[in-house]
């Protein structure tokens, strides 16, 4: 199992494509520079914040959430904040915007608490189980963490990848920039 979700009610990608596509956000996404509600994307890159998972009830948990994250990705730039790492990266410096780090990445090896091929079996059951639960009005299948990036990877080898026209051009300016060929349009 994968599970890779942000702690934020929207991840930044989403933003940056809605707003590429011209589109609006859910309600309660994001935040002015002024902190109000707002669902133009356009807002969020003018200072504005996105709002934590949980929303108005449950917010604390994503907040909380964020900040462990951000607290413990800053942890590897401790003695040695590489600039490269910036560099390559879409996440802004910890000077910018108060963000340590845009990634908290933890691997468990299961094998370290006992006999891994019981725990793999456990987890099968787990999946298939999940799987197999009876289904929401309206929901065609049970998918687990994971399973939708691999379904979109495939459809996504099979019929290509759509990039908005705004983002496409932002990809040619960089090609350029570059001397980089963009590649054709398919």
């Amino acid at each position: 199992m994968v599970f890779d979700g942000a702690s934020s009610a929207v991840a930044e990608g989403k933003v940056r494509l809605a707003r590429s596509k011209g589109l609006p956000l859910p309600e309660g996404a994001i935040v002015d520079a002024e902190g109000k509600a707002t669902t133009n994307p356009e807002d969020f890159y003018r200072g504005g914040g996105m709002l934590p998972v949980g929303g108005s009830v449950a917010g604390h948990k994503g907040y909380g959430l964020a900040m462990a994250s951000m607290l413990l990705s800053a942890l590897a730039m401790i003695d040695d904040p590489n600039p490269y790492l910036w560099a390559s990266s879409e996440v802004e410096p910890p000077d910018r915007r108060g963000r340590a780090g845009g990634v908290f990445l933890i691997v468990i090896d299961p094998q370290r608490f006992g006999d891994p091929t019981h725990y793999r079996a456990l987890v099968a059951e787990v999946m298939a189980a999940a799987k197999r639960a009876p289904c929401a009005p309206g929901v065609d299948e049970i998918l687990i963490p994971g399973e939708p990036e691999v379904k979109m990877r495939e459809r996504r080898k099979r019929d290509g990848i759509p990039i908005p026209g705004t983002t496409w051009n932002e990809l040619c300016v960089l090609a350029e920039r570059f001397a980089v060929p963009a590649p054709p349009v398919t």
